[in-house]
């Protein structure tokens, strides 16, 4: 049974991989993901990788992948697939507003830039809402 976790979370890892890479799991594009769009990811995972998230997920270094070594990857595998709302509270929204408008008044090319960096940025906390660190501020104002 160990053994079968383990293969399943290092494919699960090679799909992730290739999912990162790629940006899509559907290789065919026909809006499905399917058995045939995944096989592409499955066969990336090569020897070198299987001992390599072995040597990784193996936390006791016993050479077996357990149950218990596997907890804490597919808790980050459904972290990073999972989608997160993000909210913006006022005091930043009205920040963000005023950092574009002084911006704005000297270049309006480089607010522009400035604007679609951060909400490029803040898309991606979607995805990986516990990147960066926590700003200690957070529990001053109650955030947290």
């Amino acid at each position: 049974m160990e053994i079968i976790l383990g293969l399943a979370v290092i494919i699960g890892i090679g799909i992730f991989y290739y999912y990162n890479k790629n940006k899509t799991l559907d290789a065919n594009h026909d809006g499905k993901v399917d058995l045939q769009d995944v096989k592409p990811a499955i066969q990336e995972v090569s020897k070198d990788a299987v001992e390599k998230v072995t040597n990784v997920v193996d936390t006791n270094n016993d050479g077996k992948v357990t149950t218990e070594d596997i907890k804490p990857v597919i808790k980050k595998v459904i972290m990073v697939l999972k989608k997160f709302t993000v909210y913006w509270t006022a005091t930043a929204r009205d920040d963000l507003i005023e950092i574009i408008k002084y911006v704005s008044s000297d270049n309006l090319n480089n607010a522009q830039e400035i604007f679609q960096k951060i909400k490029k940025h803040t898309i991606g906390l979607e995805s990986l809402p516990e990147r960066g660190r926590i700003v200690p501020e957070l529990k001053f104002l109650e955030v947290l």
